[in-house]
């Protein structure tokens, strides 16, 4: 007996899910290493006012708070003595300093959600505008507490990273400079690596947070039980594991490789235009190097290096939402689940009534 046709309606096809699944710049499968890249700067480029936007914002509210610190100083340094006035300085530089990584932790945290709903489509997690700032404000006080977490992780792992000098030293016993070079290029090798696998961690565990805590949007991704902050970082090593180190260090890699050759551009500007106007300019090297000694130059550096770093943000936080999605597919089966969500379950039909009986 063949079952009878399945009906008209759309079932858990639901017309919202195949859209988002048309429209969605994620494809439903694990991706490579060049798609996640691509991908990330498609996310960028289709939700740009708030990816690019938000950043800036928060660029110009910093400038601000540093001319503000800046007057503190003047005022301070005017009705103090010098060793309170560098007291002071010294205080709100580092509270400015933590503050700047807070802000762009939080950026990163809050840019991996709208960049969720922006791989995904609606159809499979929140609208951008349903996710309210209400919610994304109180990842803040998170935030602080994962910056300074991963700082002092960071710490840690940056100090056994710099233990690999150690491998100089048989190359540089016998003072041989291509021993010398091949040790140095082994150095830098392994140096790079490490780095990389130490910030691989933080950088997946803020969009495991952002998208599994208690606060997080309604996604079809998101586990029963809420994700807390200190269990981010082990929820992060948890998926990377042992398999996807490579991945997630070339990732990484890219990341770091993104804004450090930011950080190298805006060093050639500044030197270029040092070049070009510097015989026009009355300024001479040793107002130059009188600057270096001012606490204020030091408040203008970190505001445009924190600015710099915002302009880096947005990608970096669509690439590791990327990444974490992949590696959601990976172990999972995250792939499986948003398939599952565009097709048409067959449902078992009831087989065909019998005629009525007319009799012989």
């Amino acid at each position: 007996m063949t079952a009878a046709p399945l009906p008209a309606t759309p079932g858990r096809a639901r017309p919202e899910v195949a859209r988002a699944a048309e429209q969605a710049l994620l494809p439903l499968r694990p991706m490579t290493l060049g798609e996640i890249l691509d991908v990330g700067f498609l996310v960028v480029q289709r939700n740009a006012r708030v990816m690019v936007g938000l950043p800036l914002v928060v660029a110009v509210l910093e400038g601000v708070a540093v001319l503000l610190l800046l007057g503190v100083q003047v005022l301070v340094s005017r009705v103090a003595s010098d060793v309170v006035a560098w007291v002071v300085v010294a205080v709100l530089g580092a509270l400015g300093l933590l503050a700047a990584g807070v802000l762009v932790v939080w950026l990163s945290a809050v840019m991996s959600r709208f960049s969720l709903q922006t791989v995904l489509g609606d159809g499979f997690a929140p609208a951008v505008s349903r996710i309210t700032w209400r919610a994304n404000l109180r990842l803040l006080g998170p935030m602080t507490g994962f910056t300074v977490l991963a700082a002092l992780l960071l710490g840690v792992l940056s100090y056994a990273a710099s233990l690999s000098s150690l491998l100089l030293v048989p190359f540089t016993v016998g003072g041989d400079p291509v021993a010398a070079t091949i040790g140095g290029v082994l150095y830098l090798a392994i140096s790079a690596w490490l780095t990389s696998w130490a910030w691989a961690y933080p950088m997946l565990a803020v969009p495991a947070y952002a998208l599994e805590s208690a606060t997080a949007p309604s996604w079809i991704g998101r586990p029963l039980a809420p994700t807390w902050m200190p269990a981010s970082f082990f929820r992060a090593i948890s998926l990377v594991g042992w398999r996807q180190v490579p991945r997630a260090v070339a990732v990484t890699a890219c990341v770091l490789a993104m804004a450090t050759a930011a950080v190298l551009l805006v060093l050639v500007a500044v030197l270029l235009a040092a070049a070009v106007y510097g015989p026009v300019l009355p300024v001479q090297w040793d107002d130059l190097a009188a600057l270096a000694t001012r606490p204020g130059t030091w408040f203008v550096l970190g505001a445009l290096f924190t600015v710099l770093l915002g302009a880096v943000v947005p990608f970096a936080a669509a690439v590791q939402t990327i990444f974490y999605l992949d590696l959601r597919m990976r172990r999972d089966g995250l792939d499986l689940a948003l398939r599952f969500d565009c097709v048409r379950v067959p449902q078992p039909q009831a087989p065909p009534p019998a005629p009525p009986w007319v009799g012989p």
